[in-house]
């Protein structure tokens, strides 16, 4: 008779097992929270769509873009609680094209009662309409967004008070960057206005 000896595993070998668990763990952690980013930034994109296809409809039939108080007039600063003046100027839209889980839409004050450099880099699950239409004859209106915690400006919008319009604003998790969008009609001017160290790529300038 031979006497049959178990050998258990060895510190060594457990420890690598359990360094593989915790790798293919980690693996898996970071393909899905990608996936969820990247879901969450077309999510964001289609909604900028939605929103400006409804925002060009109202201009070809008023001949002008409603301003961010008439959609918002309560000024919420962190999303809209109220809709119904929104959907009442942007034709064929639903609450669920503003706030659909993964972004809320935000109108920016109009006529500086919101102005300021640093709010934008607390709002990036938002998409953010911002309109400026002045008669004052004050002249044009600039308006500057932060994107970086440091409260350095780098986003720049020019909105002139004497042509109406509009530019929607969205932060790309994937990507690292904000990027805005301007109306089909209009003056609004959108360029990067950081400086060194700032890396241009903070502000991206699209079309839709």
């Amino acid at each position: 008779m031979h006497k049959r000896h178990n050998r258990g595993f060895t510190i060594v070998e457990i420890a690598t097992v359990v360094f593989i668990i915790a790798l293919l763990a980690l693996i898996t952690v970071v393909v899905y929270n990608n996936v969820q980013r990247q879901a969450r930034d077309t999510s964001k994109e289609q909604g900028v769509k939605v929103i400006m296809n409804s925002l060009e409809r109202y201009y070809d039939s008023h001949g002008e873009y409603p301003t961010g108080n008439q959609l918002n007039p309560n000024k919420d600063l962190n999303q809209i609680s109220n809709y119904a003046p929104a959907l009442q100027y942007l034709p064929g839209l639903t609450v669920d094209n503003l706030s659909n889980g993964v972004y809320n839409f935000y109108t920016h004050c109009d006529n500086g009662e919101c102005n300021g450099a640093s709010w934008l880099q607390y709002r990036r699950h938002q998409i953010i309409y911002s309109s400026r239409w002045d008669t004052s004859g004050s002249g044009s209106y600039i308006y500057i967004a932060s994107s970086q915690s440091s409260g350095g400006s780098n986003c720049k919008v020019t909105e002139y008070y004497d042509d109406p319009s509009y530019t929607l604003q969205w932060y790309n998790e994937d990507q690292g960057v904000w990027k805005f969008v301007r109306s089909k009609h209009g003056r609004a001017e959108i360029t990067n206005n950081g400086t060194p160290p700032t890396p241009p790529q903070t502000c991206e300038f699209t079309t839709i």
